[in-house]
């Protein structure tokens, strides 16, 4: 991606000031160097779908603050989700924004606001008896999917982090003593975390593997056993488990489920920071939710004191 961008041509600074979409690349092509590959990517991804279609062709000497509004609307009427909404917004300021410093030209986003979609939904937590039903219905599913389903009901692992899983990150020597290490992880508290595996998810793990291709991964792919299984295999998994149980459910609304009821068991917030692989723990108390009976018990507390 950085030759391909390099291999553009780059406006010059003492030039005339070019069009959105030309100094797009060079703005791309100065990031390339300062930022991961991943979010290069996501840059290049926003400004090739959603930014250069809609204002790419205007010079940035002519760019009014109506422009910017009318984007800003198409944004919002657009079938973007919110968090997608928000992102275009900010990479199409942070390239005009530095343009008008390249060209010492006046920001025509000065004092706007983002888009005014409304915000994503949190998720839901699972009750007991609703992952006790979710669980069990994943005991019915072939290829592994039992298995990677009761990983992250009871591991709280990403589905990224479960689908990227060795076998020898595995340590199923003993069942009631098992344990997992997560090699590859979003963040860096995340990896090579080591993390308790119950042993109803150890059984269904041992019982996978001994029927499971020759591969080194948990989840090889179908096509290659050289290559883990996409992550997109998993959500599907759960879902499919979902439908089974009468309920809907994410991978995502297991790991909150994990964090609120180890929460509600007394779990020590340092504890379960570590097993989810969070850097902070305000990131962890973000999983933990509360419900009207957590409520009621701050109420019996207090009558009772």
């Amino acid at each position: 991606l950085v030759a391909k961008l390099k291999a553009g041509q780059t406006p010059s600074r003492k030039e005339t000031p070019p069009t959105l979409g030309a100094y797009a690349r060079s703005w791309l092509e100065r990031h390339a160097e300062r930022v991961g590959i991943e979010t290069l990517r996501s840059y290049e991804h926003r400004l090739r779908l959603h930014i250069l279609p809609a204002i790419g062709g205007l010079p940035l000497a002519e760019i009014r603050r109506s422009d910017l509004e009318g984007f800003l609307t198409t944004l919002e009427r657009g079938k973007l989700a919110p968090r997608s909404q928000r992102k275009a917004w900010s990479v199409a300021l942070d390239v005009i924004r530095d343009a008008c410093v390249d060209f010492g030209l006046p920001d025509p986003s000065q004092r706007l606001g983002g888009p005014r979609a409304q915000p994503e939904p949190a998720g839901r937590v699972l009750s007991k008896e609703e992952l006790t039903a979710l669980t069990n219905a994943a005991l019915n599913l072939a290829f592994g999917a039992s298995a990677y389903v009761l990983v992250l009901a009871y591991t709280g692992l990403r589905r990224s982090e479960a689908a990227c899983l060795r076998r020898e990150d595995l340590n199923l020597a003993s069942l009631d003593d098992a344990w997992l290490t997560v090699s590859r992880s979003k963040t860096r508290a995340g990896k090579g975390r080591r993390v308790p595996v119950p042993r109803p998810c150890a059984e269904a793990l041992e019982r996978h593997l001994a029927t499971a291709p020759a591969s080194p991964w948990v989840w090889p792919s179908k096509t290659d056993r050289a290559h883990h299984m996409n992550a997109g295999t998993g959500y599907r998994w759960i879902e499919a488990a979902g439908r089974a149980a009468g309920l809907e459910a994410t991978p995502h609304d297991l790991r909150r489920t994990l964090s609120t009821l180890a929460n509600r068991a007394g779990v020590d917030r340092l504890a379960l920071q570590a097993i989810l692989g969070h850097t902070s723990p305000a990131t962890t108390d973000i999983y933990i939710r509360t419900s009207d009976e957590d409520r009621r018990k701050v109420l019996r507390v207090l009558g009772s004191s």
